[in-house]
């Protein structure tokens, strides 16, 4: 072990003092006689003890900082190969054939800052929320966004911002923190607290390279297995095995790259620190392996001061204006991507059977993203939802392994829903096919859907995991195109879709009421997109004046866990919606009076049926509705 030791460390002898060093005759660099201030051989000054002042040590570092030269290249080299060389070889003095140690860090530093993915030291907002001290900066961060009035996404992207400037400057405190706790250890040394600074600087920029290139190293592979995954994923798809490939899934859904990059640190570290303290200080391996460890959890308790430090220092010196209007609770478009083509959303059509009978288009299915999760979930697209909302069943066990949801509900804060207090989450992400929208109102419905179980929720089925309300349509223009099973959200509408549009009004809770005529006799009909299965719903008391012969079939379907059955008999005479006339449809009504689930203000509800070979346009910025 000794010779191990040895051979990776160097020889032990005496430790190297300042004392030492000021002593001796001969240039500390070359070993010539000085006979005078400066080497006659290779122009290094003669050591003094002033020179490990920090005053004058900050002087030397801005005359080094304006000279770049190869001497870079041959500390990096050292820096990397052999731990406490650079600091052994600045404390003897041998300082002109290499860059100055608070050069090299910022230099290190700066690629470090370069990546803008690793949050090691930059810690965005999600981070701060989730870390140790979430209990202190949750409450602050809250308060904050309720009295500035804005949503939790706009907070979170001026803090962000924000955070990555004072990251910039902060990191050196963490040096400084460093450097204390190294001359606490070796206090019986005493040494000058600019030979701990040194070789913390030196620490410091290994950690800060091993940081950068792990990060980079743990990318690639991840990519690759990614893309591995795919492929076993439809190969599993094939044979019916997907447990192939699942536990591949769920090690690097749960691990991800955080945790092997952070073992990887931890190992370099160690690696790193033993080496320097064995060269530097020259204690046993027994006591030099102890403060280590002793340095190694330092070195860790120093990152969470200097992340809460990098935190109030954004918290308080943010500044944002207070908005002068209310925050609506409307969905905000966050994509970047902007193309020449529409930005389509494709859905499908799920099946179902009722009674007797098939229907192949019960409900719209659209496959979502949720917080950029490493799972395959799908959604409702149900326009008689007034709000969107994810169902406690199936989402509960992602709340519970995944902070980033966690973060999001707020345990305080419900909203009555029929008379139901439910639960808000804040600040979701939601990304349908290339578009992404942030939200500050999503309801989370307790004890509605399918219950999974922990094991489950890696598996590549999709899961159903809740219902896309109508008011992600709000100020924006929905089209449908139900033949080519998608749709969009625009703030404009090409040329291309105009076609004669009809007024229609919205209700209490921005649902989409439109007019309809049946013998010359005006009707408000919802719109409602849930409602798939019928092209007419009528109320009870009216089904005799809009239909003819006797009832034809009677089906029993579940409507938010209620069970209603209802009869179907055919239209009598054409009706018209949006300035199209339909006929020859079935219409549908509850067979107990009551159970229709038609607003109060309307006296009909209307659905994807009557409108499957048509392209749908409901303009909300001008409550303009047309059928193409």
């Amino acid at each position: 072990m000794n010779k191990f030791i040895k051979l990776l460390f160097g020889k032990p002898g005496n430790p190297v003092t300042l004392e030492e060093t000021t002593a001796l005759p001969n240039c500390t660099n070359c070993g010539a006689e000085l006979s005078g201030p400066f080497c006659s051989n290779c122009g290094q000054k003669k050591e003094h003890k002033h020179d490990l002042t920090v005053l004058n040590f900050i002087g030397h570092t801005l005359h080094e900082f304006t000279h770049f030269d190869s001497r870079f290249f041959k500390s990096f080299k050292y820096l990397v190969t052999k731990p406490g060389y650079l600091t052994e070889e600045f404390i003897k003095g041998h300082r002109k054939n290499y860059i100055n140690p608070i050069r090299l860090f910022i230099i290190i530093n700066i690629i470090y800052l370069f990546l803008p993915s690793v949050n090691t030291f930059t810690t965005p907002l999600q981070t701060q929320m989730n870390d140790r001290y979430r209990n202190i900066v949750r409450p602050m961060v809250n308060n904050k966004v309720n009295e500035l009035g804005i949503s939790y996404a706009e907070y979170e992207k001026e803090f962000d911002k924000k955070i990555k400037e004072h990251a910039e400057m902060l990191i050196i405190v963490m040096v400084v923190l460093f450097s204390v706790l190294l001359s606490l250890l070796y206090f019986s040394q005493r040494r000058y607290f600019v030979e701990h600074l040194i070789l913390s600087l030196n620490i410091y920029s290994i950690l800060l390279f091993w940081l950068s290139i792990g990060f980079l190293f743990f990318e690639l592979v991840f990519f690759v297995l990614l893309l591995s995954v795919e492929k076993i994923m439809v190969l599993g798809h094939l044979i019916s095995k997907p447990e192939a490939h699942e536990k591949l899934v769920k090690l690097m859904a749960l691990s991800g790259e955080d945790v092997f990059l952070s073992i990887f640190l931890t190992i370099v570290i160690l690696i790193f620190l033993f080496g320097s303290l064995k060269r530097i200080f020259r204690e046993s391996n027994f006591v030099t392996f102890l403060k280590t460890i002793v340095a190694l959890a330092g070195l860790y308790g120093i990152v969470l001061i200097y992340r809460l430090l990098l935190f109030f220092t954004t918290f308080y010196t943010l500044h944002i204006s207070k908005t002068e209007e209310p925050y609506t609770q409307h969905w905000v478009s966050i994509s970047k991507e902007k193309t020449s083509s529409l930005p389509w959303i494709k859905f499908e059509w799920t099946g179902d059977s009722l009674g007797k009978r098939y229907f192949d288009k019960a409900a719209m299915k659209v496959p979502v993203e949720i917080e950029n999760l490493p799972h395959a979930f799908d959604m409702q697209f149900d326009m008689g939802s007034n709000v969107t909302m994810l169902y406690e069943n199936p989402i509960k066990p992602y709340i519970g392994q995944y902070g980033i949801l966690k973060q999001k509900l707020l345990q305080d804060k419900k909203e009555k829903i029929d008379g139901k207090p439910l639960q808000q989450m804040k600040g979701m992400l939601l990304g349908l096919d290339s578009q992404y929208f942030k939200s500050d109102f999503v309801i989370l419905n307790n004890g509605y859907g399918d219950r999974l179980t922990k094991d489950s929720m890696f598996t590549p089925t999709p899961k159903q995991i809740g219902t896309i309300g109508v008011d992600i349509c709000h100020d924006i223009i929905l089209v449908i195109d139900y033949p080519n099973k998608r749709f969009c959200l625009l703030e404009r509408l090409p040329d291309e879709y105009n076609c004669d549009f009809n007024d229609f009004t919205l209700s209490s809770n921005g649902k989409v009421i439109l007019d309809m005529i049946f013998k010359d006799k005006k009707y408000k009909v919802l719109f409602d997109n849930g409602s798939s299965l019928f092209p007419l719903i009528v109320k009870h008391n009216m089904m005799d004046a809009f239909s003819k012969a006797n009832n034809t079939d009677t089906l029993s379907i579940s409507s938010w866990g209620q069970h209603i059955d209802f009869i179907d008999r055919p239209l009598k005479d054409s009706i018209y919606i949006g300035g199209r006339a339909f006929s020859d449809i079935e219409i549908y009504t509850s067979l107990k009076p009551g159970q229709e689930n038609i607003p109060t203000e309307c006296d009909a509800v209307t659905g994807n049926a009557l409108f499957w070979n048509n392209i749908v346009i409901i303009d909300f910025k001008n409550k303009k509705f047309g059928i193409k």
